[in-house]
């Protein structure tokens, strides 16, 4: 065992420190808008979120925060799971401050966990520092994670991301013991439902390819056993992780998991064009300006276009090492589903309706590029 004075751990305390300060001003930067806008942040959906986390605030007094049978009665806060808006109104009454400040420094530091967690989560599947930084850099500073939070203001769906590295990263670290998968795992899974419904439900989709993957390529790279143990902590954790949450989701699904945003009709007619992932709708002259306005979203970035496509290549070649080309492959599918999930109304509006989904294309598309630098430098 290292000693607490050893130089080299030291150094290694002091360079990890800088890579979580690194990532601090990233989210910083990512969040000049919401400090430089005076009086409410950016985002046409903010002002929603902010009368309920008012609403909080208003009626804490006299109606047990914690009870969900209130909010599903509650007009403002029927369709909408409470954890984000505890948290923002706990964090408000704790250090005095207004709910248009408590909303934009909840959204910064959760903008960072998400930052943070996408970088331990890469370190655990074998990449170094730098190309684990550059994934969550790619991530923080993707058209679709800016735009998700600046033009359309997703509060409760911008807290909940940081639950999918964060669970990712504990399955890969305590995968090998039942008892720690499944304790660790299920606060998560419950504070995803608890968090952001849609978000839970994607990821849901998210941890099932990763299960079909596991099932069919992990046998080759760990012992029968291993994986059996592995996948029943899973089920466990989940399973009990919605449990803990069924306290707000019974009366959620007696009244409605949510609304949709468009009919399965409308839906139909909400195709979004293939090449505004490649091409900014800037230069898209054929769209009309509200088009123009919506499928700015959707540009996935040149330098993640970049090294995506790269990965994809060193994937095909088998340049990467075993495990790595394992969660390439995973990678690789959640970005196909997702995409897929985009230009197809119907799938898109399952999910919760496909303006949500570019988010969850960047994240998996980052760690791509990660795995991208990763062989890069190793070169």
């Amino acid at each position: 065992m290292k000693h607490s004075s050893d130089p080299k751990l030291i150094s290694e305390r002091g360079t990890e420190s800088f890579c979580y300060a690194i990532l601090y001003l990233v989210a910083l930067f990512g969040s000049t808008p919401f400090f430089s806008s005076p009086p409410i942040p950016p985002g046409f959906d903010s002002a929603m979120h902010l009368s309920k986390i008012r609403i909080f605030s208003q009626y804490f007094p006299y109606i047990p925060r914690w009870f969900p049978w209130w909010y599903c009665g509650t007009p403002s806060l029927r369709f909408y799971p409470p954890l984000s808006y505890l948290t923002a109104t706990s964090l408000g009454w704790l250090f005095q401050t207004s709910p248009v400040e408590t909303y934009k420094y909840t959204d910064l530091f959760f903008f960072f966990f998400a930052g943070l967690f996408t970088y331990l989560f890469m370190k655990a599947v074998g990449n170094n520092r730098f190309s684990s930084l550059i994934s969550a850099v790619f991530y923080m500073l993707s058209p679709q994670t800016l735009y998700g939070r600046f033009f359309i203001g997703h509060f409760t769906h911008n807290f909940s991301m940081f639950l999918i590295p964060l669970t990712f990263f504990c399955i890969v670290k305590y995968g090998g013991n039942i008892k720690k998968t499944a304790l660790i795992t299920a606060p998560l899974f419950a504070m995803l439902f608890l968090s952001h419904l849609q978000t839970a439900l994607s990821f849901g989709f998210m941890l099932g390819i990763y299960f079909l993957f596991k099932m069919l390529i992990g046998g080759r790279m760990e012992r029968p056993e291993h994986r059996h143990v592995h996948l029943l902590g899973l089920i466990l954790g989940g399973a009990l992780g919605i449990y803990l949450a069924s306290f707000w989701l019974l009366p959620s699904l007696l009244e409605g998991l949510g609304r949709l945003g468009l009919t399965g009709e409308a839906a139909l007619q909400t195709v979004i064009p293939i090449e505004s992932l490649f091409v900014d709708a800037e230069h898209l002259w054929y769209l009309s300006s509200i088009q123009r306005i919506w499928n700015k979203q959707y540009f996935l970035g040149f330098p993640l276009i970049l090294f995506f496509s790269l990965a994809i290549v060193l994937i095909i070649k088998r340049k990467l090492t075993v495990e790595k080309t394992f969660w390439g492959i995973i990678f690789t599918s959640w970005v196909a589903f997702f995409l897929f999930g985009i230009v197809s109304p119907r799938v898109g509006l399952i999910l919760g309706w496909p303006n949500r989904l570019p988010h969850f294309v960047s994240m998996p598309m980052a760690m791509l590029a990660g795995l991208a630098v990763d062989w890069i430098e190793g070169r």
